[in-house]
């Protein structure tokens, strides 16, 4: 971490804009490594975050933002936007109990209690999200506001082994999907999540692939 880069500061605007206050358009300076950005996200939400975000940095590397409690709601939600916010549809894995650092795949699996599908609502705490380097969206707990949750996935386990067909309606009137979801059971992914970032006598109660 260089000098020149301040966690603290960061931090700060950081929770300002989420307390409503007006969003900065960039960082004082963009996080030199992965450490700093982690380390921005702790002090913006602190210890015992109920929830995970895993998205990958640069569009290669799986990284983790923590998700606040306030910010997971049921479906029936009403999450406010801005007008450069967007949703995107995910896999949420909630966990019946904590994966522990260097457990194996077949462990972090037998952990999940249910699955659920997800929408995630985008709304990056700096202008401009696009422009941004991925590092200052890292910090930002990678854009994200929250996580709307949806019904159960019943026999979770042999269903998502195929990949999904995802209709979705707007006011009772179907939208063009973009992509069809991929195999989303990510043992890969909830295994990293597990070994990667949770210290030491924490529980992940959820988790999410990208």
């Amino acid at each position: 971490m260089t000098s020149s880069f301040d966690p603290a500061l960061a931090a700060s605007l950081l929770i300002a804009a989420r307390a409503g206050g007006p969003r900065p358009a960039a960082l004082p300076s963009v996080p030199p490594d992965i450490d700093a950005a982690y380390q921005v996200q702790h002090l913006v939400l602190g210890d015992g975050a109920p929830a995970w975000k895993m998205a990958l940095l640069r569009g290669t590397a799986r990284e983790c933002a923590a998700i606040p409690a306030s910010d997971v709601h049921v479906s029936g939600a009403e999450i406010a936007l801005d007008s450069d916010g967007a949703i995107e549809v995910e896999t949420a894995f909630i966990l019946g109990r904590a994966i522990t650092p260097g457990c194996t795949p077949a462990a972090a699996l037998d952990a999940v209690a249910e699955v659920r599908l997800a929408f995630e609502f985008i709304n990056a705490r700096l202008l401009d999200r696009l422009a941004r380097d991925p590092m200052e969206a890292m910090a930002d707990s990678f854009c994200s506001a929250a996580i709307v949750l949806g019904d159960p996935i019943a026999d979770w386990a042999e269903v998502l082994q195929q990949p999904l067909e995802i209709r979705l309606d707007l006011d009772g009137r179907a939208v063009a999907a973009s992509e069809t979801s991929r195999n989303p059971l990510p043992r890969r992914g909830l295994f990293w999540s597990g070994w990667r970032i949770m210290p030491p006598n924490t529980a992940c109660r959820w988790a999410q692939d990208r």
